[in-house]
């Protein structure tokens, strides 16, 4: 279990800095932080929605004692690729470079 966290919270770490370290340049960072915000939000909600599903699928069950090991294992997991794939959405596709 060391090594799994070893791997996922470095991992998750470099998620977020390459999310805010390569953010687009925009005229209007305004939208770009709504977006960034959004991102964090729905990165939060889906792996707390997560977290609660694994904690009642686990309840009674022999395992139970395991589920904020794997809770916070997959929290990790899920927020790094949804700020991952956002942040490939946001650069690519919202607030693309016109012209290229």
């Amino acid at each position: 279990m060391l090594v799994t966290y070893g791997i996922t919270i470095p991992l998750f770490l470099a998620v977020l800095w390459a999310f805010f370290r390569y953010s687009p340049k925009v005229s209007t960072p305004e939208k770009l932080r709504l977006f960034n915000i959004a991102t964090m939000l729905l990165a939060l909600s889906v792996s707390a929605t997560y977290v609660i599903y694994l904690r009642h699928k686990m309840e009674g069950g022999s395992d139970y004692g395991w589920w904020p090991v794997l809770s916070l294992l997959s929290f990790l997991v899920i927020s790094s690729i949804v700020i991952g794939l956002l942040g490939v959405v946001r650069n690519f596709i919202v607030f693309r470079e016109h012209g290229t």
